[in-house]
């Protein structure tokens, strides 16, 4: 699994004239992120250590306290980047001092997520998976609620909990349309309900997902075009699945549960012309120009409606099949 997204939680109240940690810990006033103490972050780690044996009573603990634990977090994070041999016990158990200590502190949710986030690099994904759940549990308008609940879905998915992963990432566009994470958690959650062959809800799923990608009052084979490599090798995969799902239904009849006439979105056709494309890879022509024929037959003046008719005669002129060839060319003729 990839570790978490590098979280910056360090926000070290230290002004530009303030020269060491005591200070900062001291000052109470956060800075603009990317400041850094001065010194060395063992130094730094070496001071929040004292600072804390010293200060039994400070109002400026549970700062101090969760500053060492994202430094030891950090440490750590850059052995492991270097190849070295390394835990992550210590900033667990600073991390787990601070929730016990300081239950009501605003940072609590920022904190769960570090410590999340340290168990799954130490290995405990359980215990990382329950600091995720009480985070959205307790916080749920928190900024990190959609992407903790988007790393539970991961998390379950990697584990093949696939029924558990489709409901934590449908909880992310559910309770936090409009996030960053909502395109990824709308793709995973249909590849879930894909891998428990749940297939009709899996269609739905990518055709949420294809509903967020597309604008529906612009053209679509322009927007196509002005994909980016990542978007389209999206689709790509979930059009793949989308076909295989609807031909384990019953093939192109299946979408008429899925969109009406009425509300058949601009890049419907998509679903049926990759259909079509799965069946003649599978040598299927019958079901192929099955596919292509339904949606010129249901969205007759749509502009590509007369696209995937021609894929019709297309389809039983690689067949060789030359009544069937007539046949398609004189529907054609007669819708167009």
């Amino acid at each position: 699994m990839k570790p978490f997204v590098v979280m910056l939680l360090l926000t070290a109240p230290l002004c530009a004239s303030a020269g060491t940690v005591g200070d900062a810990i001291r000052s109470g006033e956060p800075v603009p992120a990317g400041s850094e103490l001065t010194g060395s972050a063992d130094k730094a780690r070496k001071a929040y250590t004292n600072f804390l044996a010293g200060s039994p009573d400070s109002p400026h603990r549970a700062t101090a306290l969760r500053r060492l634990a994202d430094l030891e977090l950090e440490a750590a994070l850059q052995v492991l980047e270097e190849g070295g041999e390394v835990s992550f016990h210590q900033s667990v158990a600073l991390y787990r001092e601070f929730l016990a200590t300081y239950p009501d502190d605003p940072a609590r949710d920022r904190v769960l997520y570090q410590l999340a986030r340290a168990l799954d690099l130490e290995g405990d994904a359980e215990s990382a998976l329950k600091q995720l759940r009480e985070l959205t549990r307790r916080f749920p308008d928190s900024k990190l609620a959609a992407e903790a609940l988007f790393r539970q879905g991961e998390m379950l998915f990697l584990e093949r909990r696939f029924a558990a992963a489709a409901v934590a990432y449908s909880k992310v566009f559910e309770a936090h349309p409009g996030s960053r994470f909502e395109g990824n958690a709308r793709y995973k959650q249909a590849w879930a309900l894909f891998r428990t062959m749940n297939y009709e809800a899996a269609v739905t799923g990518f055709a949420g997902l294809a509903a967020h990608l597309f604008d529906a009052d612009s053209d679509i084979v322009r927007q196509l075009d002005g994909f980016s490599r990542g978007q389209r090798e999206m689709l790509d995969d979930a059009l793949r699945a989308t076909s295989i799902a609807l031909a384990e239904l019953g093939g192109a009849a299946h979408l008429e549960q899925v969109f009406t006439v009425s509300d058949m979105p601009a890049w419907g056709y998509l679903f049926y012309q990759r259909l079509g494309e799965h069946y003649l890879a599978d040598e299927r022509f019958a079901d192929a120009a099955d596919s292509f024929a339904a949606y010129a037959r249901r969205m007759p003046v749509d502009a590509q409606a007369p696209i995937l008719q021609a894929r019709v005669i297309e389809t039983w002129e690689m067949a060789g099949f030359a009544d069937e060839v007539l046949t398609a060319r004189g529907d054609f003729v007669r819708a167009y």
